[in-house]
């Protein structure tokens, strides 16, 4: 339960620029990148345009990131015998070895009130591949179609709907519902999207995290 405890804690504090330093899902140790690969506009659209596919689209849903992945040609890699039985991780490779790898994970029903689950979808660039953080937050903006929210290690979007359908700004309802438990709850009605840029200024990625009841 303290895994469930510190999520509690991270979603409820976006109501706080603080927040952003517990909302971060667990992270990978990134494999060493090819030592000519040099980060540029293209590598950045690339690594949205695969987060998009593989995450946003398919909201971390594990059969539907598994589709896609197989879809674009990625491979299943290793998470970790360990790791893979404490929070249900899969991971999967890039095709051609600069997209990075892709992590998804799952909470067990239970660990949650009303049932809800909770999905990580973690798209890791190998080596700066994605582009530095200023850069990364502009693309994802414009494909989210609204900003993030302003924290102390970067934007934070936390949404409702579907890139299809449109995406709506939740962090005032989940603010006002005025405690983690209660937060949660908007989930029971609608999954709830929280988007991350993990890493630093210079080497940054993007994780996905999902609440919902399924």
């Amino acid at each position: 339960m303290k895994r469930i405890a510190c999520l509690a804690l991270a979603v409820s504090l976006v109501a706080a620029p603080a927040w952003a330093q517990l909302a971060t899902p667990p992270q990978p140790v990134a494999p060493a990148a090819p030592p000519t690969y040099v980060p540029d506009e293209a590598g950045t659209a690339r690594y949205v345009a695969d987060f998009t596919r593989l995450c946003l689209d398919t909201g971390g849903e594990r059969a539907a990131v598994r589709a896609a992945a197989e879809e674009a040609g990625w491979t299943p890699g290793q998470g970790g015998p360990e790791v893979a039985s404490a929070i249900d991780l899969a991971a999967f490779d890039s095709p051609d070895g600069y997209g990075g790898q892709l992590l998804t994970s799952a909470s067990s029903p239970g660990d949650l009130e009303g049932g809800l689950i909770v999905r990580t979808c973690i798209l890791q660039p190998y080596g700066g591949s994605a582009g530095p953080h200023d850069r990364l937050e502009r693309a994802v903006a414009e494909v989210m179609g609204l900003p993030g929210q302003p924290t102390a290690q970067g934007p934070v979007w936390l949404v409702s709907g579907s890139r299809q359908a449109g995406f709506t700004d939740e962090k005032a309802s989940f603010a006002a519902a005025g405690s983690p438990e209660a937060g949660f709850a908007i989930a029971l009605e609608r999954p709830l999207l929280m988007l991350t840029l993990v890493g630093d200024a210079r080497s940054s990625g993007l994780a996905l995290l999902r609440v919902s009841p399924e």
